[in-house]
């Protein structure tokens, strides 16, 4: 556990950057839930590709193997959009969602390159790439939640709500990793 004294108010850290608005103009708040998920599943593959873009280019084994295992973290969460995807239009889908591929966005919204221009150099260690990670988790659970308060279909509402509290639960195990190597 940890305390800061002064509150929020004595944070130096990092501060969020960006307008409120970013990564909305890829959702209009009218998509169905096919486009919602299929939305979702783009940014998650995008996040996957940014991962395995970073891995391929450490050049410690360990930051590499961090990158690998966060880069699982998108699979898993593709894979279990493709299951609720193929079960909620109950095998009437045209294509598979892994047949869409990221169009160069990530989770939160980011580009993927821009990004990975925007960082080059400064990921030096453990610590930086979970603060890293961290960072990108919670820009993704805001955007999420920001797109649920934004859409008018239910199912595509519920479909980000869940996805949000995903990202909580990715945030847990970073915070976890973190303590691990404080």
């Amino acid at each position: 556990m940890y305390s800061l004294a002064g509150g929020i108010k004595a944070w130096e850290g990092n501060k969020a950057t960006g307008p409120e608005e970013a990564g909305l103009e890829l959702f209009t708040g009218s998509e169905e839930f096919a486009d919602g998920v299929s939305l979702a599943y783009a940014m998650e593959d995008g996040l996957q590709q940014f991962y395995s873009t970073l891995a391929d280019e450490a050049a410690l084994d360990e930051l590499k193997k961090l990158y690998q295992r966060l880069a699982r973290f998108e699979v898993k969460h593709k894979a279990r959009l493709e299951e609720e995807y193929q079960a909620r239009l109950k095998g009437g889908a045209s294509q598979k969602l892994a047949e869409i591929t990221s169009s160069g966005v990530m989770e939160g919204g980011r580009n993927i390159a821009d990004f990975l221009r925007q960082i080059q150099g400064d990921l030096n260690n453990m610590t930086d790439v979970l603060e890293l990670a961290m960072m990108l988790e919670t820009q993704a659970l805001d955007l999420y939640s920001r797109m649920a308060q934004k859409s008018s279909v239910g199912s595509t509402r519920d479909l980000f709500l869940r996805l949000a509290d995903e990202e909580k639960m990715h945030l847990g195990f970073l915070a976890e990793e973190m303590d691990n190597i404080l």
